[in-house]
């Protein structure tokens, strides 16, 4: 039996002709009633044989197509938790300024751009906000569409949370 861990507030894609074991493990389509795909929502698709088809948007993510399916499980360890922050740096008057705006934003469910140069402490900024969601309970993503940029963000987060579990996740991860 797998570990039900691997599938809590994930969509692992999976062969739409596997069997699922344990019952706490949804079964999701790849692709929604209208054509979008369920990982990455958009509909741009290439045909295979027999009327199946695949998305070529997030294709390096691994080929979603209509023969698949995606597990899940709901995430039953959020729980609401003390801070997770293990960084003693202090932000500036500005940095924190805009830190406050950042949990503003999340409290009321809106986006938020942080656009500044290099070194301004972009990173350190959102580590409130971060540990902020997850003594709520909350999941956080941090996502670039540059693997590198990932790839030097992963240490100072895993640095600065080290209580927690971070899993780093792109093309060619090892990590599970």
């Amino acid at each position: 039996m797998e570990d039900i861990s691997n599938y809590y507030g994930r969509l692992v894609l999976k062969s739409r002709f596997e069997t699922v074991e344990d019952q706490r493990i949804k079964i999701l389509p790849s692709f929604d009633k209208n054509g979008y795909c369920q990982r990455c929502r958009q509909r741009a698709v290439c045909s295979l044989p027999d009327q199946e088809y695949f998305c070529t948007v997030c294709l390096k993510m691994g080929r979603n197509s209509s023969l698949n399916c995606f597990w899940h499980a709901e995430d039953i360890r959020g729980k609401k938790q003390e801070s997770c922050l293990n960084w003693n740096g202090q932000l500036t008057r500005q940095q924190q300024k805009v830190s406050n705006e950042i949990i503003a934003s999340i409290n009321n469910k809106e986006n938020r751009l942080i656009w500044a140069v290099t070194g301004a402490g972009k990173t350190e900024m959102i580590f409130p906000a971060i540990d902020h969601v997850i003594k709520k309970g909350g999941r956080v993503a941090v996502v670039s569409p540059r693997i590198d940029v990932i790839l030097e963000l992963a240490p100072r987060l895993r640095k600065a949370f080290s209580k927690l579990d971070l899993v780093l996740l792109y093309g060619d991860t090892p990590e599970e």
